[in-house]
């Protein structure tokens, strides 16, 4: 009876492990053929000016590599120069363009941000998109920049905020102008509060406030986007997707929890590669059909209605515009909406 027992339990186990199997197949192809639309352009893109953040590595290294493909002067400003020279070589090797440049910028220093804003507007006529990318980081070295600021809300809210209205004057002057917030799904997870938007009233795990960040990215692309109707530039936040970081990448997970393996299982298992990552960024900065749309959200590149619902708020996005101003002291003359 003993035997018959375990035979009964391992064909239940057996029958179990087959149907998870299958499930996760499934489930698999759903994540990488049929909700996957990727974007397969050739349009040229001579005589547009790309500046790429976050540029040596991942989605942004991706994102330029695109660009330079299809003839662009691809502008690439990395925090790693080093790192970004080889990455540029890469690109010229693959690509035979050699319009690229490398430029210091360091998101966790506002200095750092107007000098490079000073610097391009010293080198260049227009901008015709501003890519606003930073690899994934959950565990910084300081939780606080030389700015005072939390590192991880200045990494991916307050240095993009501020290069966005630093170079905004350069944006307009383009016919094509686009500005792309690159924000994640990790959105819907926040616990968004202006009053502890720097975590200086409640401390807050990492990965919460990466995800209060990302939401600050997409009101942020909302409210600029609201201002700056009828202006030629149009603004729009993407979802680039779970994406499998390469070994240069300066990004990490949450830490070594329990949730934090699970995660990085999960992104190694059902995550799109960095190059399938960086299409919806590049979809959305160079693609003409697209000129007059502003104010959405896109995934896999097309529009996304999912997004969480307070980033319509438009009164919670005035207010953002407002605190985050304040917190990195912009100035009068730095305003060009």
């Amino acid at each position: 009876m003993g035997l018959i027992l375990t035979y009964l339990t391992m064909a239940l186990l057996s029958t179990w492990l087959w149907v998870a199997l299958m499930a996760l197949t499934v489930f698999y192809c759903y994540m990488r053929m049929w909700n996957g639309v990727y974007d397969t352009s050739t349009l040229r893109t001579d005589k547009r000016t790309f500046v790429i953040t976050g540029a040596e590595s991942g989605v942004g290294k991706a994102s330029c590599d695109l660009l330079a493909a299809r003839g662009g002067r691809i502008i690439m400003a990395c925090k790693d120069t080093a790192l970004g020279r080889a990455a540029k070589e890469q690109i010229v090797k693959r690509t035979l363009n050699e319009n690229i440049e490398v430029r210091h910028l360091d998101m966790g220093s506002l200095s750092s941000v107007r000098k490079f804003s000073a610097e391009l507007h010293g080198s260049v006529d227009c901008v015709d998109a501003l890519i606003l990318y930073t690899a994934p980081e959950c565990n910084p070295a300081s939780t606080t920049t030389e700015d005072g600021h939390n590192t991880i809300m200045q990494l991916h809210h307050f240095g993009p905020f501020l290069l966005s209205n630093l170079l905004l004057d350069l944006i307009k002057k383009s016919t094509l102008a686009r500005i792309i917030f690159v924000s994640s799904r990790v959105h819907h997870f926040h616990k968004f509060s202006l009053d502890n938007l720097n975590c200086e009233r409640e401390p807050l795990p990492n990965c919460r406030v990466y995800c209060n960040a990302k939401l600050a990215n997409i009101l942020t692309a909302n409210y600029l986007a609201r201002m700056l109707q009828g202006t030629g530039v149009t603004v729009n936040s993407v979802n680039p997707g779970m994406v499998k970081q390469d070994s240069t990448s300066n990004a990490s997970s949450c830490g070594g929890s329990f949730l934090g393996l699970i995660c990085n299982l999960y992104i190694n298992i059902f995550g799109k590669t960095i190059l399938e990552g960086a299409m919806t960024p590049v979809y959305v900065a160079s693609e003409f059909k697209l000129a007059n749309m502003t104010g959405k959200h896109f995934s896999d590149c097309k529009v996304s209605g999912c997004t969480a619902s307070i980033t319509k708020d438009a009164n919670l996005q005035d207010k953002l515009f407002e605190k985050s101003a304040q917190i990195v002291s912009l100035r009068p003359e730095e305003k060009h909406i």
